[in-house]
């Protein structure tokens, strides 16, 4: 009689998002394309040179996400709604996603059904940079950002406790996009937190289920990228990439964000995890 062999299944491989926030960026990014999947060209940053660089965007080899950030969510040079709609709506052409907060959703509608149209994939955003709402709080944003048309929510909370990265981790596991991943203390480290939390929610008499859901959560079925900010944010992000969140930011020069980690850190990181990121393509 033959015995039934157990296959153990890869972690997912990350998808790697360089974040282009300056002409160093650029440079950077025209140097080492076959290390990223994608770049965010952030226009915020951007916005009083990117008539300059319209010739260098034509050189980048891998396709491009446009966002121009809401300043309450760190965007920058404080563009008022007019300002980046109109640099959103001038790069449509060039973009494979545009990212649009939550927030402005519904005065950027059209914008989001012309990019439908055209295509163009909607990443809906949301950024928390005080703290991590519940993950009932994140499930209920990202059933909304489905409503808009988004095909990833992604989200970015403060994670400088244990309970702060324990409820982003826990919104991501009750997410039909979330896989297991393979081993890694990392891994395990997160386990460990969901684990204190569960006990600290049982002691209150608050019944959590095994992946650290409410029972009777309702799933969103949505590609989510989910990453942290602040004193544990780099232990997220490896977390999450393990996990198999959507989109992985990092910095390609100085990073910009608590907790970001760059593109070398990020890759030595899977390599020790053996993990391997997506292969590049255009």
């Amino acid at each position: 009689m033959t015995g039934r062999s157990s296959v153990k299944k890869r972690p997912p491989s990350p998808c790697i998002v360089g974040v282009i926030a300056s002409q160093a960026d650029l440079r950077f990014a025209i140097r080492r394309p076959e290390t990223i999947n994608l770049f965010e060209l952030r226009l915020d940053h951007l916005c009083k040179v990117v008539d300059e660089l319209e010739d260098q965007l034509s050189t980048l080899r891998a396709p491009l996400i446009m966002t121009a950030r809401h300043p309450k969510e760190g965007g920058a040079n404080n563009l008022s709604l007019e300002q980046r709609r109109e640099l959103l709506s001038r790069s449509l052409p060039r973009a494979h996603y545009i990212d649009v907060e939550l927030r402005s959703a519904n005065a950027f509608r059209s914008l989001l059904d012309l990019a439908g149209r055209k295509n163009v994939r909607r990443i809906i955003s949301f950024h928390d940079f005080n703290s991590t709402p519940s993950p009932r709080s994140l499930r209920a944003r990202a059933q909304a950002a489905k409503l808009w048309g988004a095909d990833i929510f992604k989200v970015a909370t403060r994670t400088d406790t244990p309970d702060q990265l324990a409820r982003l981790l826990q919104f991501f596991a009750s997410k039909d996009v979330a896989e297991p991943a393979v081993g890694g203390q990392l891994l395990q480290e997160g386990e460990q937190i969901i684990a204190r939390r569960q006990e600290k929610g049982a002691r209150r008499g608050e019944p959590i289920d095994s992946i650290g859901s409410p029972p009777g959560a309702k799933r969103v079925d949505l590609a989510v990228s989910a990453m942290g900010i602040g004193k544990l944010g780099a232990v997220s992000r490896l977390l999450l990439a393990q996990c198999g969140s959507a989109l992985n930011y990092v910095s390609l020069g100085p990073s910009l964000i608590e907790g970001q980690l760059s593109i070398q850190q990020l890759r030595s990181a899977l390599g020790q995890l053996k993990i391997a990121p997506a292969r590049h393509r255009k």
